[in-house]
């Protein structure tokens, strides 16, 4: 859910940033990037933030995600990592503070949480591991406290 919220977020702010930093690029109305003249868009796409610090980096194809997305803290420190196939979330996918401490670890299958999930504190404690299985919980879930002591076990 965290890292859905985070390609939301990201995806306003790459609508309303795309022509102030990349004058050629930008999302049509179905999603897809282009340039100006309407033509999708293969290859890299890098965005900065008004500093000109580097924001995120996307591998495109026919103008779909499609290969590796980094999303950058402001500090330049990693955000997120992540990878595409087609426009579809796929493999693990990593998300970070802006002091480079690990929150997370999730897996997708073409666009399905998959997987077992594992959420970190801020001072790199495991407080939740999760399981799904083409979308659906599964397996035993797990919440653990400050210290790492497990608080809460529930079964899917």
């Amino acid at each position: 859910m965290k890292n859905t919220l985070i390609i939301a977020a990201l995806s306003v702010f790459l609508v309303a940033n795309l022509s102030a930093q990349n004058s050629d690029v930008q999302l049509n109305t179905q999603g897809k990037y282009v340039n100006s003249a309407g033509e999708f868009l293969t290859g890299s796409l890098e965005f900065f933030y008004a500093s000109g610090q580097k924001e995120s980096f996307y591998e495109v194809s026919n103008g779909i995600k499609d290969g590796q997305m980094i999303v950058y803290n402001i500090n330049g420190t990693t955000k997120e990592l992540g990878a595409f196939n087609n426009g579809l979330k796929v493999g693990e996918w990593r998300s970070y503070n802006d002091k480079g401490i690990l929150e997370s670890v999730a897996f997708y299958k073409n666009d399905l949480k998959h997987g077992t999930w594992k959420v970190w504190d801020a001072q790199g404690v495991l407080r939740s591991e999760m399981h799904y299985h083409n979308g659906v919980r599964v397996g035993n879930w797990k919440s653990f406290d400050e210290n790492g002591k497990l608080i809460e076990s529930v079964n899917y």
